[in-house]
């Protein structure tokens, strides 16, 4: 594979004027160069194979939270941009904790259901998840990739082991403010992500969110 995620990783971060970010890193590929991106978009790369440092614009403008990510590149592919290839980022996932203590010997699993969109009010039908009661203790659950800023919501309910569902118990419920950036945008049949016309000397940018 061209580009490699796995063995280079950030160790310092820090201001490199009044709207850029220098990023420094460790790498175990001397032979390439390195590239840095604010989610799945290229914001720099190193020109010599022996740079561990990048610096990029930072725009403190933007509303929503990104990962950077490092990826190492073969040498002559520094402007290459990759992010098209990048799965989605763990940070639009979440994870949920509670405790059990003092349940019934019948206790069962606990059944896990959500909102369909940020603001909505949690719908039964949506159970994502029946996680098997093993004892009291401390519990987890790493929620799916969410779309959309705002307030998911999440209900977790015991159940006993009647048939067919389980007798419903106190259920909690738990709201997830997330703030998170918007999707990718989508490419065009041509493969690129904008359209670009101009009239009269002004210049309209069509695209859509929806990207992958």
């Amino acid at each position: 594979m061209s580009v490699l995620l796995d063995g280079v990783r950030i160790t310092k971060l820090g201001w490199a004027g009044q709207r850029a970010l220098a990023v420094e890193f460790q790498t175990i590929y001397p032979d390439r160069l390195h590239q840095l991106y604010a989610g799945r978009c290229l914001v720099g790369h190193t020109s010599q194979l022996s740079e561990r440092r990048i610096i990029f614009q930072f725009n403190q403008t933007v509303g929503t939270p990104v990962t950077l990510n490092l990826a190492a590149v073969p040498d002559g592919e520094g402007s290459v941009e990759y992010g098209h290839l990048f799965g989605r980022l763990p940070a639009n996932r979440f994870k949920l904790e509670w405790s059990a203590v003092g349940y019934p010997a019948d206790a069962d699993h606990f059944e896990i259901a959500a909102s369909t969109e940020p603001g909505g009010e949690v719908d039964p039908e949506i159970v994502l998840q029946r996680l098997p009661y093993v004892g009291d203790g401390d519990y987890e659950w790493l929620t799916p990739y969410l779309d959309g800023s705002g307030q998911h919501k999440f209900r977790i309910t015991p159940r006993d082991d009647s048939e067919p569902a389980g007798n419903a118990g106190p259920a909690t419920e738990i709201t997830v403010n997330s703030l998170l950036p918007p999707d990718d945008v989508a490419f065009n049949p041509d493969g690129s992500r904008f359209g670009l016309s101009e009239e009269a000397g002004v210049v309209t940018v069509d695209f859509s969110y929806g990207g992958v």
